[in-house]
């Protein structure tokens, strides 16, 4: 299989095409079958896969595909694709299918270019996952994604991955994704490409323009057998745009300036969470110091198909009234009855060097696991029916996400909430979070996320939960004689031990509700009333 390519073919309509940067000629000479092109606004990422994807365009068995998120956004690629393409004889048809054989069953559409030796070029969207099923049946020699780290889940890229194919061994077969820093897929981006880390502002994981053989593809680590490359760009790379249009960048706010200018992965604008410090809110495990009297309890959101199943161990100092995430459960695909299983396992069982298990208040589970499915055996239900035997139960989470989000906001940029750091999905869900434009009080739900699916289960478990409870009374009773034993003498402290222990048990005992006065005299009235209209 052929992997150079001439380039300096490709036609524009002042002739042959010119290479306008370093980095825009090192895109185009790449032998990396996956590659990401991205870094500052302006570094010509769009124009550069253009040209990508028509160097064999004098091929018939040249077939390229483009997405963005939907066809109205391919608004300025139309525009490039027309200055050039015009030129050499190819066609123009909006909304045309994709089948070029004409498949009634199949609906989907795309602008398609069309050269007179039957090679292709189209403009394509893909919203959701599922999107990429129109495709199933298509072969593809390059494929493009526009604006990736906006509009392209992991999957939907993995997926096209089997649509690329040709039966010319000439071809070189190649997937490219162009891109700013930040969006709500920008997680996998990085860690696929870049091992995690900011190329502008951190030490490199994965060398910028340098070729690697053994990515794998973050969500399972299963390897990809691509050579894979990241191509940082920058609008300072060229002169094309002029100095004006650099001044206009750095007249944005401080996080967009940051990242449309010097390619900063981690200055992301829209972002929710943007108070969240991992350095200062993220603590080790091994600092928090819970007893096993602490309050306890769990947030959970199940998904099996495309979301995962996730799940959180929430407990509280009674001293500094902080609350933890201690622990997270992550299972894809893992049947109702057999995580509630491992909820139990992980989160209530006594465990090994416990002296007994941990005072799990309550378990709250997403509102969607107690819809009628129609056997009248909910997702709740199962889980409750393993559950029971051991004395606990799942109930009903409160959904608000507006509400859950603010409380999350506000309690993190008070100290008021901390995260171990062995709940790392959920590290990554608030890094990541975004507000939604619908609701902007709240952050945007990204369907089949892991890290949204993250996000939901911490909210349950710290929105659904407000109960504080007394720590057991003998605690509370040994805590103040030490007090007391350090204040003053031993004889002093013996005489107060029995009025210590006296006050702790009182504060115990349920308060007998006793209405009088006027309260009483309204429930009076109030039941004679009823009385009446019965008779």
């Amino acid at each position: 299989m052929s992997t150079k390519r001439n380039f300096g073919a490709t036609l524009t309509s002042n002739g042959l095409f010119t290479v306008a940067s370093a980095a825009q000629q090192m895109w185009l000479e790449s032998e990396a079958e996956f590659l990401l092109g991205g870094g500052s606004c302006g570094s010509l990422k769009t124009s550069t896969a253009i040209v990508d994807g028509t160097t064999e365009y004098d091929n018939p068995n040249m077939h390229t595909i483009m997405f963005r998120k939907n066809l109205r956004d391919h608004a300025e690629a139309l525009r490039i694709s027309r200055d050039w393409f015009t030129q050499h004889g190819a066609t123009y048809e909006e909304n045309a299918p994709l089948l070029r054989v004409g498949d009634a069953s199949y609906n989907a559409t795309a602008h398609t270019w069309r050269w007179p030796w039957r090679s292709t070029f189209q403009f394509a969207f893909c919203e959701k996952d599922d999107d990429v099923l129109a495709h199933q049946s298509q072969s593809y020699t390059c494929i493009l994604w526009d604006e990736s780290t906006r509009e392209a889940s992991e999957h939907m890229v993995r997926y096209m991955f089997t649509r690329l194919r040709s039966t010319d061994p000439s071809l070189f077969l190649r997937v490219r994704c162009g891109t700013n820093p930040g969006g709500r897929y920008a997680d996998w981006h990085m860690k696929l490409f870049l091992g995690g880390a900011c190329p502008h502002c951190e030490p490199a994981q994965r060398v910028p323009m340098k070729i690697y053989d053994d990515a794998v593809w973050p969500s399972d680590g299963r390897r990809i057998g691509k050579r894979t490359q990241f191509i940082f760009s920058r609008v300072t790379d060229h002169n094309l745009l002029g100095a004006g249009y650099v001044d206009n960048i750095r007249m944005q706010s401080a996080a967009t300036s940051e990242a449309l200018l010097a390619g900063c992965w981690r200055a992301v604008e829209g972002k929710y969470y943007d108070i969240f410090d991992a350095d200062t809110m993220v603590v080790p495990r091994q600092t928090i110091h819970d007893e096993w009297y602490w309050e306890h309890w769990v947030g959970c959101d199940y998904g099996f198909s495309g979301s995962s199943a996730v799940a959180y161990l929430f407990a509280r100092d009674p001293d500094s009234k902080i609350i933890y995430v201690l622990d997270e459960i992550v299972e894809k695909r893992m049947p109702v009855r057999d995580f509630a299983r491992t909820v139990y396992e992980r989160f209530a069982k006594k465990q090994p060097g416990q002296d007994q298990p941990r005072k799990l208040r309550i378990m709250y589970l997403s509102p969607d696991a107690w819809n009628d499915r129609g056997d009248q055996h909910t997702l709740a239900d199962q889980m409750n029916a393993v559950l029971q035997a051991n004395g606990l139960a799942f109930v009903q989470a409160r959904n608000d996400r507006s509400g859950g989000s603010m409380l999350g906001y506000e309690m993190l940029r008070d100290g008021r909430h901390l995260i171990a750091d062995t709940c790392s999905l959920l590290k990554a869900g608030l890094e990541s979070a975004e507000h939604d434009p619908v609701q902007p009080e709240a952050y945007l739900n990204v369907v089949n996320d892991p890290r949204s699916d993250a996000r939901d289960a911490w909210r349950y478990g710290l929105y659904s939960y407000h109960r504080e409870a007394l720590k057991p009374c003998e605690v509370r009773v040994e805590e103040r004689v030490a007090r007391e034993l350090k204040n003053c003498d031993l004889t002093s402290a013996m005489f107060q031990i029995a009025k210590i222990r006296e006050e702790e048990d009182r504060r115990c005992r349920p308060k007998p509700y006793v209405a009088h006065g006027s309260i009483l005299r309204r429930r009076i009235a109030e039941w004679e009333g009823q009385r009446g209209r019965c008779l």
